[in-house]
């Protein structure tokens, strides 16, 4: 198989603070790259510091939008725009290691079509309580060990697709959350999706306990949210009633405290470390998780489609 064109997607909302560090190590990888495409919604001022920001960097483009937008969305105007046959999806606040597009490369030289890769903290957060503990909470099944293996899903901040397999799928659902999931249950139906441990991205977590506390409450919101928009209506009164729902709240955190513990021991020794030293932090965000699942699981409305 030729070397095909390869086009990253990066969708970004006020992201200065992040977004020139995941430019400056894509831009190490670029005779690999036939472009960059951030598809920015912040207000004006922000986009403007962003043009400046890109013009050292002729891979670039840019697309501005008028109006905050949600990710999934985002991604898809830059899929529509890439010229590339190869999408590479990374987040604003993550940044590739050296070796990603070539790793990707060589999974999709070997026929994979769609597919991901592992995420790692940055060695400068691996001391801070809430971001390991982020850490944990959000990517413990997709930490950078193992083999090369089939999974249903992986997260948009580590995500790769032949962009003929991407028109095919639709694209994102242009959801507010889980997106990457549903487009993951969406490719593995008709497509193996691969989980390549070895292209890593590392994602850079907010470190303040009240950004700690919202975004575990939300992303325990979001799940309920598309869980239950997966199901019967029969079935979704029955498990997402408050008769249900109440009583399992008092369960659900030392549940998947057992199962993401499971998971971290057939870790590497230094994960294990990590994760012996930030455990209480892990539980306590659980217990935020599990506020927001049953908040969502109990809403009459619709999360998932907020903008």
């Amino acid at each position: 198989m030729a070397v095909p064109g390869v086009s990253v997607i990066i969708p970004a909302y006020s992201s200065m603070k992040t977004l020139p560090s995941t430019l400056e190590h894509l831009n190490r990888q670029s005779s690999l790259i036939h472009e960059i495409i951030v598809v920015d919604s912040s207000p004006t001022e922000i986009q403007q510091e962003l043009t400046s920001l890109v013009k050292q960097y002729p891979i670039v483009k840019t697309v501005f939008l008028d109006k905050k937008t949600i990710p999934a969305i985002g991604r898809n105007i830059g899929a529509s725009k890439a010229e590339g046959s190869l999408l590479l999806f990374i987040d604003s606040d993550a940044y590739p290691d050296a070796d990603w597009v070539e790793t990707v490369l060589k999974a999709y030289s070997d026929g994979a079509r769609v597919g991901g890769g592992g995420i790692e903290l940055p060695e400068f957060q691996t001391r801070n309580l809430l971001a390991m503990a982020q850490f944990f909470l959000q990517f413990n099944e997709f930490m950078p060990n193992g083999n090369k293996r089939q999974k249903p899903f992986v997260p948009s901040c580590n995500l790769f697709c032949d962009k003929e397999l991407f028109n095919e799928l639709g694209g994102f659902p242009e959801v507010r959350a889980s997106e990457d999931v549903l487009f993951g249950l969406n490719a593995s139906q008709s497509n193996e999706l691969w989980f390549l441990p070895d292209s890593k991205v590392f994602h850079i977590f907010g470190d303040s306990f009240k950004r700690f506390r919202t975004n575990q409450f939300l992303l325990g919101k979001y799940v309920a949210a598309y869980k239950k928009d997966r199901l019967k209506n029969s079935v979704k009164r029955f498990l997402f009633s408050p008769a249900i729902q109440l009583p399992a709240f008092a369960v659900v955190p030392a549940y998947k405290y057992m199962l993401l513990l499971t998971r971290i021991i057939h870790a590497d020794a230094r994960h294990i470390v990590m994760f012996s030293a930030v455990s209480p932090v892990v539980f306590l965000g659980l217990l935020f998780w599990s506020a927001g699942f049953l908040n969502g699981a109990t809403a009459s409305g619709d999360p998932l489609r907020e903008t």
